[in-house]
């Protein structure tokens, strides 16, 4: 009901609002991509706008533990913008505010609020809306012995530059009218020009929605119940009404919600529909549904023709939308989606903000886009001699000369940060909020890149120790030393810590290190196989004497996204003739999505034997 009332238009919306949030440790004092130049900190959204009205927009600042506002100390000027066009600039801080918050901080603090709203009128539809602070030529800062690179630091510190908290936009109020959305210029692809048109104008509609909507041309018995649904929309409501009840139906219908492959008698095997491999096709590469050229192609049953289909293959890895491999195939396998939950001791590391953690991911993001776009081989996730780097994230590596919060691409000089093992992401999310961790690094490796599943850990396995009061403090060795002494978890950690302790120059956020607790790092190793290696250009060698098994995890992991459920050994002759396949043509990447897509486990059907089976087989 709600997206039908979004996409069509409907006046008779309630008003709402949303909050957007920005984290607490958002450095806020430096550019933000995306936001205009000569701005720092803030936050820009992409909000959409159910009607044409009024809408009220409220920022709010971050207030200290004690309900203090910080940042008052110095002046500084908030612009508001809607797609880039500023609607209020408001001043706020400097001596007068400052004065009045130690008087009254909670009611000075309201009253900055309230400087800090506006309400326009807006257009319905999709607007960017951002707020932000105008750069100063100089900010005044607190007197520290050291600035953090992170803005923010604890939240008792009333002090600083001033940091936007909330972003909560309410509306519409005094609605004008529907609006001329792109949604409904899509929609809406004929306008009955009276009562007598209107039915076959809906029938023009509800046609090609229904066909988008379950990838398939609609049956002439789903087009009467949605027709019915239609009628009594009109009655009650007019023509559009009628076709926003009727797009209601539509995303009701389980043909929309589940992607439903109709099997005929238990335990038969049978190659898919066309229409069925456009699903496939469109899931696997874009994560949404078919466009019309698949469509057409699947109804005039060209789709399947080998020739036509990698064309295709190709097309949907040239489009825009095959970016959804990155955020969601990518995010999957290398965990990147993981960050978000990555927060380090702020004592032992107070310069890590968010925006240092956002970089981690988008650095990655853009490595296995590079890789997709440019048809690169896989292999260059582990040996890539470049990276993408903004100015947060080269000054964490040490890379010098980069300015700005836009990701350019850069040459890596250092093997140590070459490829994904030398990337902050990984060597993030691999980490525990105090310290490194050998065992989380060695299982991701072992996992992710040889394809080697470890099992779950013991039940009532004991932490590592901590250090009393006195006690000298220990490497990460020593302490894994001691912790391995326990039978039972000696087995599994004999395999993992060696891979885990080639890392150990890289600390728990990923900068590069020489000491663990005072003492040189010690990043030696043998692996399972009886490979000495020293660190982690050593290691990746390793890794790579056999690149097959690395394209072969890589083959198992999108063969497990393409096809939507687990792999076993009935699906392996076709992952080993992928990675032989891909071996002839460099291991490129589109050869291994080709590969996917010919093979029989995607291209063909078997029916569950038992119903039970046939209930879990539906995914959504």
């Amino acid at each position: 009901m709600k997206i039908s009332a979004l996409a069509v238009g409907d006046t008779r919306v309630r008003t709402d609002g949303t909050t957007y949030r920005i984290k607490q440790d958002v450095s806020q004092d430096q550019h933000i991509e995306g936001l205009p130049l000569g701005t720092v900190g803030g936050t820009q959204v992409r909000h959409y706008f159910p009607l044409d009205g009024e809408y009220t927009f409220q920022a709010k600042l971050y207030r200290t533990n004690l309900n203090i506002m910080r940042g008052l100390e110095t002046a500084n000027d908030v612009e508001f913008a809607v797609d880039g066009e500023r609607v209020l600039l408001a001043h706020i801080g400097g001596a007068a505010d400052l004065e009045a918050l130690f008087q009254r901080p909670t009611d000075t603090g309201d009253a900055v609020d309230a400087r800090l709203r506006v309400r326009l009128p807006v257009k319905a539809g999709p607007h960017s809306v951002s707020v932000t602070f105008l750069q100063q030529s100089q900010i005044a800062g607190p007197g520290r012995f050291q600035h953090y690179i992170r803005s923010s630091v604890d939240n008792f510190d009333w002090s600083g530059q001033p940091h936007i908290q909330f972003l909560t936009i309410n509306g519409p109020f005094g609605v004008t009218g529907l609006g001329d959305t792109p949604s409904r210029r899509r929609i809406f692809t004929c306008h009955p020009a009276n009562s007598r048109a209107e039915t076959a104008c809906a029938k023009q509609i509800l046609t090609t929605l229904a066909r988008r909507a379950y990838r398939q041309p609609a049956t002439d018995a789903d087009m009467q119940r949605i027709l019915s649904f239609y009628e009594s929309g009109r009655v009650s409501g007019g023509f559009e009404t009628g076709i926003r009840i009727a797009l209601q139906r539509i995303l009701a219908s389980p043909q929309f919600i589940f992607r439903i492959e109709h099997d005929s008698t238990p335990g038969s095997v049978r190659r898919i529909t066309d229409y069925e491999l456009a699903s496939r096709l469109s899931f696997f590469l874009w994560s949404t549904i078919p466009d019309d050229r698949l469509l057409q192609l699947a109804g005039a049953g060209n789709l399947s023709k080998p020739a036509v289909l990698e064309a295709e293959v190709r097309r949907m890895l040239s489009d825009p939308r095959s970016e959804a491999l990155v955020d969601n195939f990518a995010g999957q396998w290398l965990r990147t989606r993981n960050l978000r939950n990555v927060s380090p001791n702020s004592d032992l590391y107070p310069d890590f903000d968010d925006n240092l953690r956002q970089a981690f991911r988008r650095e990655t993001e853009l490595l296995f886009e590079s890789i997709v776009r440019e048809d690169r081989s896989v292999l260059d996730l582990m040996t890539a001699d470049y990276t993408f780097v903004n100015e947060r994230l080269a000054l964490h590596y040490g890379i010098s000369g980069i300015y700005g919060s836009q990701f350019r691409r850069v040459p890596v000089t250092d093997p140590a940060r070459r490829g994904l093992l030398g990337q902050g992401s990984f060597l993030a999310v691999t980490s525990h909020a105090e310290r490194t961790s050998p065992v989380l690094r060695g299982k991701w490796i072992l996992e992710n890149i040889l394809g080697l599943p470890v099992p779950p850990p013991p039940p009532n396995v004991p932490p590592l120790k901590e250090r009393t009061d006195g006690e000298k403090p220990r490497t990460m060795r020593e302490q894994m030393a001691e912790h391995r002494a326990n039978p039972v978890c000696a087995s599994c950690h004999k395999t993992m810590d060696s891979i885990g302790f080639a890392l150990e120059n890289y600390d728990a956020v990923g900068a590069w290190r020489f000491k663990d607790a005072d003492a040189p790092v010690d990043a030696s190793g043998d692996l399972a196989d009886g490979t000495h290696v020293n660190g982690v250009v050593e290691l990746r060698e390793a890794l790579l004497k056999k690149p097959d098994l690395f394209v072969g995890t890589t083959t198992e992991k999108l063969m497990t996204y393409a096809l939507g459920r687990g792999i076993d050994y009935r699906d392996m002759p076709a992952v080993r003739a992928i990675v032989r396949d891909a071996g002839r043509n460099g291991y490129k990447f589109s050869s291994l999505v080709m590969g996917v897509v010919r093979s029989l486990p995607f291209q063909m059907k078997m029916a569950p034997e038992k119903e039970s089976e046939a209930i879990a087989d539906v995914r959504h």
